[in-house]
């Protein structure tokens, strides 16, 4: 198989900004004090700045490539525990995977089999069989060196600083005829001697919020500080999904997919290596009995994530972890390692199951993911409310916008639908902005009932009614233009018949005269030598009935010219009763 072509890089898309140095030593003591007091985390002390033309550039990418939705793939956890390392795993799959589907030209006509370790195609059944060999099969890490995307080195400092993302998406084919672009970010590690709790929830809000499958990165065990930096999340959840409440619509403000990857664990006896081995080492994780606080939070975490998953890791190897000349060669690692990790990568990346970016049930498009990424950071970046509300005013921003989106689509359909269909004047096209937009409306509010941020829903509520103005007066000027352009078109026809009329008529006339004086002639000439003959030529004698067939063929081309002429008239008429969208 051809190797990945890899021409993207690691580029820095959020900087994260540490603000504690401008703050005063009162005001740390006071905030650190009000903080303690409330029972919440330590306040915020770092703002995030969005490289906005990185994003743009990124996303327009994806959308030139025929991308339809997005799925994002983040990694947060401790710093210094290998982040960037495993990210790698997950970038050099997915090179694979786009390698594979460009190589195979029958991928589109071909049914899917998901297997263990990969994804495995056939035509037929007998293609299928024992006859016919193995099938087509992704090779990865089969020998050479892991890709080296995202910089992941040994030591005790922090390497990566703020939240990155590889610059050109990886663009896959699903079963379901769409195209989907996957985007991989890499954040920050947490919880080293400069960050306070607050600032930790932060970055990991924040990369949770973007991303539609986070991976947890921790080490050895999932103890109880691993579940109260995930408490933040709880509060998150309590407030999009109040106790209690029941239905599809509870789920829906709900956080995607959460794995919690283990790293190095040893206790392969207890719990096996794997994911089946995770999903009972979580279960055990989460199980608590009593009222305590422990348990409200375990059961918060629970109501606050659609799907949480556990994959248990073996450790990768000594070469690895204690080898400073180690540069990736996969021979180097514990092949236990290298089987599992590539378990990990292959069910959470095939493109026909990995989840892609929702808000409100919505699919993100790359477009609206943009938009998504910068209400995130204006949200998180307001520090009037805490940051659990921060979260949910974002997703009400993104809520509103996606509605908004929807009802922009409707419009355009419903206007586009009518005016290709019928003839519509200036009065008939202002009804029908007017109808429409009332309906656009309506599905907006309806989209945005339950939202509780009224601001939020004015806000974009008024925007869309002003773009869809907007939209009207372009389109009101087109359909001007072209009622103009079907007056000089009808114009320029009754001009062109007549004068064509007036043409053919006059030599039609004159034709008709000249049979008519020719019959006459004719006629004559044959009395007269009808008189001084007896028997006149037979020839001469011809001559009058050829001249009255002449004539009687005459008088019916021009009676079928005057009618061609009356339907061309109504032509005219019907040639400039097209409809407004072919000449818009």
């Amino acid at each position: 198989m051809t190797p990945p072509v890899i021409s993207g890089k690691p580029v820095l898309l959020i900087e994260v900004k540490d603000e504690s140095n401008s703050r005063s030593p009162k005001d740390e003591s006071s905030s650190s004090t009000s903080g303690s007091e409330e029972g919440s985390p330590a306040p915020r002390k770092v703002s995030f700045k969005c490289d906005k033309s990185v994003l743009r550039k990124i996303c327009d990418k994806a959308r030139k490539g025929g991308a339809q939705k997005v799925a994002v793939i983040s990694i947060a956890g401790v710093f210094r525990e290998g982040k960037s390392f495993l990210l790698n795993f997950f970038l050099d799959y997915l090179y694979a995977l786009q390698n594979f589907q460009m190589n195979d030209r029958s991928l589109p006509d071909l049914p899917v089999r998901r297997l263990r370790y990969g994804i495995h195609r056939h035509s037929s059944a007998e293609e299928a069989g024992p006859s016919s060999g193995s099938p087509k099969k992704i090779e990865w890490l089969v020998g050479g060196k892991v890709f080296e995307g995202f910089v992941s080195r040994r030591g005790v400092e922090r390497v990566t600083t703020g939240v990155w993302i590889w610059n050109e998406p990886i663009i896959l084919r699903t079963d379901r005829g769409y195209r989907l672009a996957v985007f991989v970010i890499d954040t920050q590690g947490i919880m080293d001697k400069t960050q306070s709790f607050g600032n930790c929830a932060a970055i990991f809000g924040l990369s949770t919020m973007i991303s539609s499958v986070q991976i947890y990165n921790v080490m050895k065990l999932i103890n109880e500080s691993h579940l109260q930096s995930l408490s933040v999340f709880s509060d998150f959840g309590r407030n999009v999904q109040p106790e209690g409440s029941k239905g599809s619509n509870s789920q829906r403000d709900r956080l995607q997919n959460l794995i919690i990857a283990v790293r190095d664990y040893q206790f392969a006896d207890s719990f096996p290596h794997g994911g089946e081995g995770g999903k009972k080492y979580l279960e055990s994780v989460l199980k608590c009995s009593g009222n305590d606080e422990g348990a409200i939070t375990r059961h918060r975490l629970e109501n606050c994530f659609n799907r949480i998953c556990c994959y248990l890791l073996p450790h990768p190897g000594l070469k690895v972890t204690e080898n400073p000349l180690f540069d990736g060669d996969i021979s180097d690692m514990n092949p236990e390692f290298v089987k599992h990790v590539k378990m990990l990568v292959e069910e959470t990346c095939d493109p026909n199951v990995i989840e892609t970016k929702k808000i409100d049930n919505t699919q993100l498009t790359p477009e609206m993911f943009y938009e998504h990424v910068n209400n995130c950071i204006i949200a998180i970046n307001d520090d009037t409310q805490p940051l659990p509300m921060s979260l949910t005013t974002a997703n009400m921003q993104m809520r509103c916008y996606a509605a908004a989106e929807r009802a922009k689509n409707f419009y355009r359909l419903n206007v586009a639908r009518q005016m290709c269909f019928r003839d519509l004047s200036a009065v008939e096209f202002k009804q029908l902005h007017e109808d429409a937009l009332a309906r656009a409306l309506k599905l907006y509010g309806n989209a945005v009932v339950d939202c509780e941020s009224g601001d939020c829903i004015q806000d974009h509520e008024r925007k869309l009614e002003n773009f869809l103005n907007d939209e009207y007066e372009m389109l009101a000027m087109n359909v001007s233009m072209a009622e103009t352009t079907k007056k000089q078109q009808r114009k320029l026809i009754h001009n062109f018949s007549r004068r064509s009329y007036k043409t053919r008529f006059i030599q039609s006339r004159v034709c008709g005269i000249a049979l008519c004086v020719a019959t006459i002639a004719s006629s004559i000439v044959l009395v007269f030598s009808s008189r001084f003959s007896s028997s006149p030529d037979f020839l001469l004698s011809l001559v009058p009935i050829v001249c009255v067939t002449t004539l009687a063929i005459w008088c019916c081309a021009h009676l079928r010219y005057l009618y061609r002429k009356h339907q061309q008239s109504d032509r005219s008429n019907e040639i400039t009763n097209v409809p407004l969208l072919s000449i818009v």
